[in-house]
Parts: structure tokens; sequence; C-alpha cells
């Protein structure tokens, strides 16, 4: 089919399938699949096992041959025609992050207002199970391809992509993976990640509780404690430690008398851990209040003050972690949660580093700082960069077709996130977004509340992902 004509008949399809895969994508968003206790054949809990359960029904609906691959990682397979080995790949991910506070709209509700869709799983993942599933409806139902195709669902991704290892043991390594998590034209490198949590020694003073943050990869905007005091505390605005953001980047701590002693409400401006420029940290606030109004006895202070340095700042600086490339430019350092459990703090911590140093020379330095402050480190995930050179073939074919189709000249980035690209030998973050979509004020941003995606952006998404597996398929791995 001569290019003109293929992208003409893809606008069609698009156009014809838009109604259908909304209603998918309804039925997905529904479901409120954040990670829950193990349960069998659901690893991840029912909720997960329900949305990957909603994948492939919709999968086998369209005609594709199904796995459930026992609640890890479940996937659609489309067999090639050239009886070529190996198979090419895309993986999106069931599992959503907590919906959080601060929505105007359901969450797990499909809304559209003015061309977006809005919905807790819109953006960050299940859009991108609609999209590769009808990306390869839209090829085998017309002219097939050389490789066989799987389209991965994945369940672990918003935690420890845990899901991945366990399908690695059962399956080959797919001879190219696409991740549709991240944006266009491709990323080839995610820097390292260090995940861990601080617990502090027993409290012994006025803290009676103390709740903030949702997810430990996520900036929290709310932070939430009972504390006694022996003086009269009120509200105030805070300017975060050392800030190096604008003048404006501050916030609150709302001081309320109760019976039971001051309820203290931080008020900052919540992100996603990766990029955490322009976001203030309500832990950050919080705890800068209670050591200015001396909240903390004598033996809690040392841990207070360990939280003050990792609070300073999103660089790690004062915690003597601070470091940079030309790839991955800084490191970033964000507390993520803080929670009063058992008598104890419990605080998470996530590092994204780039290639200058790694994960266990992070945690040699964590470690040191928890011992002199009396507190104990547990750690969660850890892993180093992972980076795809620029001239490998597919990401080339893959950033070729998005510049063509959007009429651009750019680069593949690297990030600071993290995708399940990390975690395969040969694969790139391929879309979905489009930085230079500008988003109205009512959407919000992926892991935030009134989490959004555009239904213009939805068709390009499609459309690209299309041309791209067709090119893909054309080259020898």
């Amino acid at each position: 089919m001569a290019k003109k004509k293929l992208l003409q008949d893809i606008d069609r399809y698009i156009e014809a399938e838009l109604p259908q895969m909304l209603e998918h994508l309804r039925q997905l968003i529904e479901i409120e699949s954040t990670e829950g206790t193990p349960a069998p054949s659901a690893p991840y809990g029912i909720a997960v096992r329900s949305a990957l359960d909603q994948a492939l029904s919709i999968a086998s609906g369209l005609g594709f041959e199904t796995n459930d691959g026992e609640g890890y990682v479940g996937y659609a397979h489309i067999a090639g025609h050239g009886g070529l080995p190996g198979y090419l790949a895309t993986i999106s991910h069931v599992d959503v992050m907590p919906a959080g506070d601060g929505w105007h709209f359901p969450p797990f509700r499909l809304t559209e207002k003015d061309g977006w869709l809005i919905g807790r799983g819109t953006d960050d993942d299940k859009n991108a199970v609609i999209i590769t599933l009808y990306a390869a409806k839209y090829i085998a139902d017309r002219m097939g391809l050389r490789h066989d195709l799987r389209i991965l669902f994945g369940c672990n991704e918003e935690h420890a992509m845990l899901d991945i290892p366990v399908y690695l043991s059962k399956n080959e390594e797919p001879l190219f993976c696409l991740t549709p998590d991240v944006f266009f034209p491709a990323c080839n490198g995610e820097k390292g990640i260090y995940s861990v949590e601080l617990i502090s020694p027993l409290l012994d003073g006025n803290i009676l509780a103390l709740d903030a943050g949702i997810a430990s990869n996520a900036v929290p905007g709310t932070a939430v404690a009972l504390v006694q005091s022996q003086t009269p505390l009120h509200s105030r605005r805070m300017l975060p430690p050392a800030s190096e953001e604008a003048e404006d980047a501050v916030g609150t701590v709302q001081a309320e008398k109760t019976p039971e002693g001051y309820r203290l409400t931080a008020t900052g401006k919540g992100g996603h851990a990766s990029e955490p420029q322009g976001s203030v940290n309500a832990i950050g606030l919080l705890v800068d209040y209670l050591l200015e109004e001396n909240i903390p006895s004598d033996s809690e202070r040392p841990f207070f003050q360990l939280l003050k340095k990792l609070y300073t700042g999103y660089n790690g600086a004062a915690l003597g972690l601070a470091c940079e490339d030309s790839i991955f430019g800084e490191l970033t350092c964000v507390g993520g949660t803080l929670h009063l459990k058992d008598g104890h703090l419990v605080q998470s911590i996530d590092c994204r580093f780039p290639m200058c140093t790694d994960w266990k020379s992070i945690d040699q330095k964590m470690r040191c700082h928890a011992e002199n402050a009396g507190a104990s480190c547990r750690v969660d995930k850890a892993s180093d960069p992972f980076y795809i050179p620029l001239e490998d073939k597919g990401l080339q074919a893959c950033v070729r077709v998005s510049n063509e189709l959007l009429g651009r000249d750019e680069k593949p980035t690297v990030i600071g996130g993290a995708t399940y690209a990390r975690r395969f030998r040969h694969a790139i973050g391929f879309g979905l977004d489009d930085m230079k979509e500008e988003m109205p004020d009512f959407v919000g941003m992926l892991h935030g509340p009134d989490e959004g995606f555009s239904i213009n952006q939805f068709k390009v998404a499609l459309k690209t992902y299309i041309l791209a597996l067709l090119e893909l398929d054309q080259l020898d791995f």
C-alpha cells in the first residue's frame, strides 16, 4: 500500500474505531487497579487481576490469542507470516497509582471534556493498553507482520516491576520492545533508581500521629501531624528549606487546636519524584515547622535533622549525594511518604541518579547518615541506569517514524523516570505523550489529580504506533 493511501486508510480506521476504543478505555478506567493483597492467580491483588482480565477480554474480542501469565504479565499474541525466530513486543501496564486527594473529576470514571479524557490511567498507562491493541488489530487485519508480535500487559509497573523477571523466567527476551509510557520521538535511557526507607528510633515525645504522602515516587502535596506542644502553635506560610525555586514556591502549615493536641496540615505542591523541580514537598514544610517549634524531643531531633537534610533541595547535596553527567544531568533525591508506624517514623526516599555513580555507593552514604541519626535503612528497589546507544537501528527507526509523521527533527532523550524498558535488554520508551501539546488548566499530570490525555494525541499516538511497528518489522534483529 502506497504511503499516502496507507496514511489515509489509518485515519479512516481510527475514526471508525474511536467510539469502541473509548468504550474499552472506560471499562479499564473504572477498575481501581492499585496494588493489593496477593491472592491465588493475583500476585498484585484482585483489583489488578481484574484489570488484567479486562485487557485480555478486550484482546480476545479483537480476535487475538491471549495468555494470562498467571497474573504477572499477560499478553495478546499475533503470529507472524515470515517464520522468523523471536518476537517484537510492546508493553503497557494495567496497574495504577492510588487516586490521592485534590480531584475535581471522578478518578475511576472516564470523563470527556473539551477533547480531553480525564481519569486515573488515561495517561499512565491504560490508554496505552488500548492503543497498542488497536495498532496490532489494524496490522493483523490488513497486512500482517513477518515477525511474531506480543502486546504485553504488566501488573507491577508502579511499584517494583517484579512482574518482568517472572515473565522473562518463562519467556525469551523480545527482539525489540516498545514501552508507551513516555513521549515521542523516543526515550533511550533512564536514570538509576535507589528507593529506600529510613526507620527512626522509637519516638518518646510529642508527636502523636503523622501521615504524609501516598507513594514513594511522588512528591506529596499534603502532610498531616497531630502533636502536643507546651506553647501555642500558629498557622503560617513556609518557604521550602534552602529553596532554589521561584519566590512563589511557598507552602503553608495550618495549626488547629483540638482536644488531643494540635493538628498540623502542611500544604505544598505535588509532582513526580523523577522531575521534582517546581514542586513543593509538604513533608519538608512540616519537618521544618516541627524543628522550628521544638516539637521533637532531644532523642528524636537527630532523625529530624536528617530529614531536614533530605528536604533541603532536590539534588541530595546536603546528604553528600549530588552529582551529574552529560547524558542524564543531575541526581535527584525526594522524600515521598512519612508515616508513624508502631512508634517509629518511616520515611521513604526516591533517588534517581546518572551514570557517574551507582546505587551501592548511594546506599553506603545513606546507611552512614542513618546510623549517625540512630535510624536504620531498608532498601525497596535499586538498579543502575540503562541506556540504548543512538546508533541502534530499532531506535533510529522509531525516531524516524515519529519525526516524519509529526514534521519534526527531534532527537531521543533520557529521563529520570522508570519504565519497563529498563527491565529488557533491547527496549526503548516510545510515546505516547507529545510534550508540545498545551494542557488546559482542568487537566492534571500523571500520578496527580485530574490526570488526563487528549483525544487528538490518542489518535496521533495510535497512528505512530501502527507505522512504527510496520517499520520495525522490516528490520532483521
